[in-house]
This record gives C-alpha cells, sequence and structure tokens, in this order.
C-alpha cells in the first residue's frame, strides 16, 4: 500500500510541476529578457522536506518554491533568475557543497525535487 500511495504522490507532484511549467512559461513575456546574461549552470532540486533541510534559507527567509542556493562569489545573493519552466527565483541561499555555476533551485515538496533531479540548464540573471 505504501508503494502505490507514493506513487499517487509522485504523479501528482509531476502534475503540478507541469501546470506551474505552463503557466511559467505563458508568463514569461512580463519577464524582461532583453538585458538579462544567460549562463549555464548545474542544477540541482531541494526542498524543506529534504532530510536535514531546515525551514528556513542562510539569509534568513523561508525556503520555499522562488529561491534557489549559489555561490555567492559566482552569482551575488540577492540576484534575480529567470529559470525556463520553473519561473523568477532570488538567490537567498548558500549551500555547503554550492561552488561556482552549480545552483539548488527549491521546490516546495520533496516529491518535485526528485522529480527534477540535477540539470545542466542555462538561467538568465536579471540584475
Amino acid at each position: 500500500m505504501k508503494n502505490k500511495k507514493s506513487g499517487v504522490t509522485a504523479i501528482l507532484a509531476l502534475l503540478l510541476l507541469l501546470i506551474t511549467s505552463v503557466a511559467s512559461a505563458n508568463d514569461s513575456g512580463e519577464v524582461d529578457l532583453s538585458n538579462a546574461r544567460v549562463i549555464t549552470v548545474e542544477a540541482y532540486a531541494y526542498s524543506p522536506q529534504d532530510p536535514g533541510m531546515g525551514k528556513y534559507t542562510a539569509s534568513g527567509t523561508l525556503l520555499r518554491r522562488g529561491v534557489i542556493a549559489v555561490d555567492p562569489n559566482y552569482i551575488p545573493m540577492g540576484t534575480s533568475v529567470y529559470i525556463p519552466g520553473y519561473g523568477v527565483a532570488v538567490a537567498e541561499d548558500i549551500g555547503w557543497n554550492i561552488q561556482g555555476s552549480t545552483i539548488d533551485i527549491a521546490f516546495d515538496t520533496h516529491e518535485e525535487a526528485i522529480w527534477f533531479g540535477r540539470q545542466f540548464i542555462e538561467i538568465y540573471l536579471l540584475n
């Protein structure tokens, strides 16, 4: 029974992520990318539900969707970014294993984070 429940949870998380991705893609016209700098990063996903994670970021904000963890020597804290398929996020966190062009993208649930996994993606630095 436990496997069936976790399978249903994974499917629901996938549907939520797909709906959010479509909404972000439709809303991308509102984000001005004309002056944005594009960089390629190795992106991992995390959530406040992950083992060992706290509820707060290094900057003291709640860990939630819309937050990324960065190497502040590479992407300064407070930088807004646009991530295709995800939306706008702000660098509000740092991680013990985040160095250079590696980032962590926050999701609301562990299932969403697992589904995203690790990807090489292009992101847009907005400021």
